[in-house]
């Protein structure tokens, strides 16, 4: 049975393009007769006007005057299987085209050549005995392209059968290329339109909103003329539209904007509009209506400020239209009275007259001036006092003063306590298209730092905060480690995260900000800096109340542990600076010897510190655990001049843990003992960034210190602090964890001392 529907389908097919040959089926509609060559490429494209697909196998075009084709002129033949889609158009030629889709057919007589100054065209569904379908064996094309431009001509009704009558067809203004062949034609698709005399009418027109009308032209207009918001007024009124767009892709089509339109009959009047020939519309005249009511839950309450940091507060309400309509609340009334019309036992105020609440927008409503706000609504006081209860009340907004209808709000039901009391902090809904509600898990304290003085500390007025429910949780994680710098990445959990705290680090540790943490308002407290060992605290202008943020650091450039941190009511430990704060290392080089000198700030919970050559162990050095630091060197002998060494300065904890502190590099050298003189010489390079290196010459052995110093004359390093042989010597110091300046460095050996300056310049 499957085979034989099958079967029988494909009868019905090839019956349906085999028997849709009668005339006017398909039909000439683009005769491409004059490209921009001198040997033309022509083609002629055909369209099928029925709504079934026609097999076009052998058929011929020819444009002799007789049928069949005696050689007088020329006649081609479509290939077998060539079929054309219902309602398609196709473009058939006797030369390749490089037009896509377009079909190569065979010469069969003579030479078919289009004649420049107009030529016929006749269409048969067969070589001998076929039917004419479209065309003229006398009856010519008109010449309208110019010589040799490129353009073909076409015919304004593409459903419409052959004609020579001049106004029924046009040169396509259709740009196909900027070069090449082919410049103006449409093959394969739909005619550029003809010029026309008529100038467009108005079809209709359409209210969508108070704010916005639809207006279809009856043809496709021109865009500027279009879109020119004088072209267009409406009466009563006298309204004229704010912005005025042509739809683009019905060109037919124009969007009016209103600021807003009253519920009235109008009567829209377009002038000077044009047709895309230059016709201008004049008084063309269409009807509509505009009906736009309000529902209860159209305007809702969404933010209250009803306990600012004043003891005679300056109270507030936001209210949120949450449709797509500008809505006119012109008289309208917020209440916190317990009956309505309200009596006096509490308050009443009035919007004021010409008040609209914009599409989607928010307003404030105030009784009375607000300094700090913009655009807010002063309202008119009606009836006895408005004033917000600071433990909870009830509001009420209504469409009038008397007989009006409830929008959003309660005469009973109170919104819940949620700001602290003088705190200047508002409570807002959590989602801010719903009605009213006295469930304290509908409303949030605002969390948004508005001011970090005044009356206002957290609101949002004319906006959306988010919600941010008790408790807020948070994780912090290591996403970079130091030294000298370690990265964390504070995760969300609940609520909103306002405060991250990071204590029992090394004195020295600064905090800083980076990334989507400065980016979202974060900082660091400046009594939060770590110098006094007890705590950095970062805190933020917008709280995080979902997702993550990166770009919290800790800064310190050598020592490396355990920190604590607390984020909302979680708290944990994770890598960061800790125990010891190294103030300098180096490595001075001397004849056959290297001279190892570092020196700490704050040490604690330390074994010793280890010293290792190319990887090796060669010494071990008993840590003080001096809370404000110690000093130490170690003298490495019997090293072969002229090769380099390298050494690696490292500390184990009391637990166990062993941390890298800083890596040197030093080359003895038998020159370093031949000098005559003490000598300090300036660094090279100067400016630096970061390091640089000190030289200096002893003309004997002696105990040897050199300090780095900043303009202040606080001692911010320590480079050399012990004794060291006669001869040339050099000191790396790198300036990595310091800011840009001038320093002072400063050299004492026995009885002589020299200073010079470095300026750091990063």
């Amino acid at each position: 049975m499957n085979r034989f529907w099958m079967i029988f389908s494909a009868l019905i097919v090839a019956a349906t393009m085999a028997f849709a040959q009668v005339p006017g089926s398909v039909v000439i509609t683009e005769v491409m007769y004059d490209d921009t060559a001198s040997t033309d490429l022509e083609w002629v494209e055909l369209h099928n006007t029925t709504g079934t697909a026609i097999d076009l196998s052998d058929w011929v075009l020819v444009d002799d005057s007789v049928y069949p084709a005696d050689g007088g002129e020329g006649a081609i033949q479509i290939p077998a299987g060539t079929s054309i889609a219902a309602g398609a158009y196709l473009v058939i030629s006797r030369d390749f085209t490089e037009i896509p889709g377009a079909v190569q057919c065979t010469q069969i007589t003579a030479s078919w050549i289009l004649g420049n100054s107009g030529d016929n065209l006749a269409l048969y569904t067969a070589a001998t005995g076929g039917t004419l379908i479209d065309g003229s064996l006398t009856v010519f094309f008109p010449d309208l392209a110019g010589t040799n431009l490129g353009n073909s001509i076409e015919k304004c009704d593409p459903n419409a059968p052959w004609t020579s009558d001049v106004a029924a067809w046009h040169e396509s203004t259709n740009q196909y290329a900027t070069t090449g062949r082919y410049r103006h034609c449409t093959p394969g698709f739909a005619n550029s339109p003809c010029a026309d005399l008529i100038p467009p009418t108005i079809s209709y027109c359409l209210a969508l909103s108070n704010t916005a009308v639809d207006v279809l032209f009856s043809e496709n207009v021109e865009q500027s003329s279009a879109e020119n918001v004088d072209n267009y007024s409406l009466n009563p009124g006298g309204y004229t539209p704010s912005l005025a767009q042509r739809d683009p892709v019905n060109f037919a089509l124009v969007h009016l904007t209103f600021d807003l339109l009253p519920n009235n009959s109008y009567t829209l009047f377009a002038n000077d509009v044009l047709d895309l020939f230059g016709n201008p519309a004049i008084d063309v005249t269409c009807e509509f209506t505009v009906n736009v009511t309000v529902a209860p839950g159209d305007v809702v309450i969404t933010e209250i400020m009803y306990d600012d940091t004043e003891t005679t507060d300056a109270e507030w309400v936001e209210i949120h239209n949450t449709t797509n309509n500008p809505i006119d609340i012109s008289g309208w009334v917020l209440t916190d009275d317990d009956v309505y019309p309200g009596n006096g036992g509490e308050g009443v105020i009035e919007v004021p007259a010409g008040t609209i609440l914009a599409a989607n927008g928010f307003a404030i409503l105030c009784r009375v001036d607000l300094p700090e706000i913009n655009d807010e609504v002063i309202c008119t006081p009606l009836i006895g006092s408005w004033t917000l209860g600071n433990n909870g009340d009830n509001l009420a907004l209504f469409t009038a003063a008397s007989g009006g209808m409830l929008v959003d709000g309660s005469l009973s039901v109170n919104y819940p306590d949620l700001a602290f009391s003088n705190a200047g902090n508002s409570i807002e809904k959590c989602d801010y298209t719903s009605g009213y509600s006295g469930d304290p898990a509908d409303w949030t304290e605002t969390k948004v730092l508005f001011a970090s003085s005044g009356r206002y500390r957290h609101i949002t007025p004319h906006t959306q905060g988010f919600c941010c429910p008790d408790p807020a949780f948070g994780t912090i994680e290591l996403i970079v480690a130091g030294p000298p710098t370690w990265a964390y990445r504070l995760v969300h959990v609940a609520g909103c995260i306002d405060k991250v705290i990071f204590t029992n680090f090394c004195t020295g540790t600064t905090g800083s900000v980076d990334g989507e943490v400065l980016n979202a308002g974060w900082s660091v407290l400046p009594d939060g800096d770590g110098n006094d060992g007890d705590s950095i605290i970062f805190v933020a202008a917008t709280p995080l109340n979902a997702g993550s943020l990166d770009g919290f650091q800790l800064n310190h450039p050598w020592c490396s542990d355990f920190v604590n941190w607390t984020a909302g009511g979680n708290s944990g430990t994770v890598d960061g600076p800790l125990p010891v704060e190294l103030n300098g290392f180096s490595a001075v080089a001397g004849n056959g010897e290297v001279l190892l000198n570092w020196s700490t700030a704050s040490e604690s919970g330390l074994d010793k510190f280890e010293l290792r050559r190319d990887g090796l162990l060669i010494a071990q050095v008993d840590a003080r655990n001096n809370a404000s630091g110690a000093s130490y060197n170690y003298t490495d002998g019997g090293l072969v001049n002229g090769q380099m060494y390298s050494y690696e300065l490292s500390v184990l904890s009391l637990n166990g843990d062993r941390d890298v502190l800083a890596v040197l590099s030093a080359t003895p050298n038998a020159n370093n003992s031949v000098v005559t003189e003490f000598a300090l010489y300036q660094n090279y390079p100067n400016p630096f960034n970061p390091s640089t290196s000190i030289r200096f010459d002893l003309a004997e052995a002696s105990d040897v210190t050199l300090s780095v110093y900043n303009i202040s004359g606080q001692l911010v390093a320590e480079l050399v602090n012990g004794q060291l042989n006669a001869g040339a010597h050099s000191v790396n110091f790198d300036g990595a964890n310091l800011s840009s300046g001038v320093y002072l460095y400063r050299l004492t050996a026995g009885s002589f001392a020299a200073q010079s300056k470095m300026v750091l310049l990063k």
